[in-house]
């Protein structure tokens, strides 16, 4: 059987900003200010803003139920480049605020890892036994630990680092999470035996299985990487999804499968375990005024994000659930 292979096309030629502009305009888009627009095209890049005004396409008519419709390259009547331009600045605006809530985690963890690892070893994260090298998947990934602790180590320029390098025969655990970044936390806590996962879950109050925590900061990981690089993510699909039952201590009435792979599963997850160590937090009310900042342009709603009736119910009962103050 012989297969017919799509040949590929040719990377497009360069756009001056105004044959950007003139292309979005013989597309059926509307701009307000032609120099502003192109202003922003020079900030930000065409490419990026396509993410953001694509949902704004029309469809293709598709006789198959079963497949997404194709987007053509005209807009819909009424796209308005300054109302996408506003979504882009919504999205960045909730992109810095889920790093603020990723990174406190970050430090709270980097902080009870070391506590719990240094009563049996201040070089814990050193030694093998402490780790399920007995699995090759596992071993493989500590030898890759290894490695990329000894290059940060080599090539840091903290003081801090180097006083602890000359002086000690090796780097405590203690040090050595301060040079870690979020991707070597959560494979440290993946390799972990199980009993000293237990211990950090211990301290978080997750009492049924280590797994969720393990899953939940891979995803954080990927969250953490698209905020730091400024990807679009008012409606990524989240990968892998929040497990809910990592969500217990919220006691939410019911998370259906789409929500857990969306905006909302991370903002959950986010305060699941801000709330496991912080009684006093104020980063879900500050969420929760960004989003109701939100655009009001068709087809950007709540529901994308994973709200499954398209408001914010959810989120103000858990700001009344932790006597914060109700912001509609």
């Amino acid at each position: 059987m012989s297969y017919y292979v799509i040949p590929k096309k040719e990377p497009k030629p360069h756009k001056t900003y105004q044959q950007q502009i003139d292309i979005l305009v013989s597309r059926g888009m509307f701009i307000k200010d032609i120099k502003r627009a192109k202003r922003k095209l020079s900030h930000i890049g065409y490419y990026r803003l396509s993410g953001y005004w694509y949902i704004a396409r029309k469809e293709a008519a598709n006789s198959n139920p079963n497949t997404l419709n194709k987007r053509l390259d005209d807009f819909q009547e009424g796209t308005i480049f300054e109302d996408f331009y506003n979504l882009y600045l919504f999205d960045k605006d909730i992109r810095l605020h889920l790093f603020c809530g990723i990174e406190r985690i970050e430090n709270y963890l980097k902080a009870i890892i070391a506590y719990e690892l240094v009563k049996s070893n201040p070089c814990a994260h050193l030694n093998k036994n402490f780790f399920k090298v007995d699995k090759p998947k596992y071993n493989h990934k500590f030898a890759e630990y290894r490695k990329k602790l000894e290059s940060k180590i080599v090539n840091s320029k903290d003081d801090f680092i180097k006083w602890n390098d000359e002086n000690y025969k090796n780097i405590p655990i203690w040090v050595a999470t301060e040079i870690w970044d979020f991707g070597m936390l959560s494979n440290f806590y993946q390799i972990l035996k199980h009993n000293y996962q237990q211990s950090i879950c211990t301290r978080l109050g997750i009492t049924d299985s280590t797994k969720h925590l393990e899953n939940c900061l891979h995803t954080l990981n990927i969250i953490r990487n698209k905020c730091a690089h400024n990807s679009r993510l008012w409606n990524y699909s989240v990968k892998p999804p929040i497990s809910p039952r990592l969500l217990n201590n919220l006691e939410i009435d019911s998370l259906q499968d789409y929500s857990l792979t969306r905006l909302k599963a991370v903002i959950l997850a986010i305060w699941s375990l801000t709330t496991r160590f912080s009684k006093n937090s104020d980063w879900l009310i500050k969420m929760v005024k960004l989003l109701e900042q939100k655009p009001n342009i068709p087809n950007v709603n709540y529901y994308n994000m994973g709200f499954f009736n398209n408001d914010l119910k959810v989120l103000y009962q858990l700001l009344d659930k932790y006597d914060c103050t109700q912001t509609n």
